[in-house]
């Protein structure tokens, strides 16, 4: 009886912000973004020290020395998400467009395939933190992706 109505206000929930002008779906969805993984990035920085933003150990360091403060702030902020927005959730969208499958499996699909290209490239636990941590990120940019 309780996953049906936890199931039921998910389903409520989910129709009240489907039925937001577009603009008021979008910040809704980046605050319950911000408010997932808020909690994640403290934990992992109080665990793991390879999580500490600027410490002696960042790869963004060597990054930082070669291109200097502007490029990588231009290729970080700017080109990156635009290319893996494209890359995780536009090619999914286009594919399961093209094959005419349904709206719940592009979802899935989208917000596995983003989540886990998250994860590339780490081991282990730190591959799972990744995918984990993006996990919600990825699905609420799918859900964006199909509300229009």
């Amino acid at each position: 009886m309780a996953t049906y109505q936890v199931l039921g206000a998910i389903n409520t929930s989910w129709r009240r912000l489907h039925n937001l002008s577009p603009r008021r779906f979008v910040f809704t969805i980046l605050i319950i973004d911000l408010l997932s993984i808020a909690p994640i990035y403290p934990i992992l920085w109080v665990l793991d020290q390879r999580y500490h933003f600027f410490g002696p150990d960042v790869p963004g360091a060597s990054l930082l020395e070669k291109w200097g403060p502007w490029k990588l702030a231009i290729i970080v902020v700017v080109i990156a998400p635009w290319l893996e927005t494209f890359i995780g959730q536009g090619l999914p969208w286009l594919l399961t467009r093209l094959v005419r499958l349904p709206a719940a499996f592009f979802l899935v699909f989208s917000t596995a395939w983003f989540a886990w290209l998250h994860g590339v490239g780490f081991h282990g636990a730190d591959f799972w933190a990744m995918v984990l941590g993006h996990a919600i990120a990825a699905f609420l940019l799918a859900a964006t992706y199909l509300h229009g």
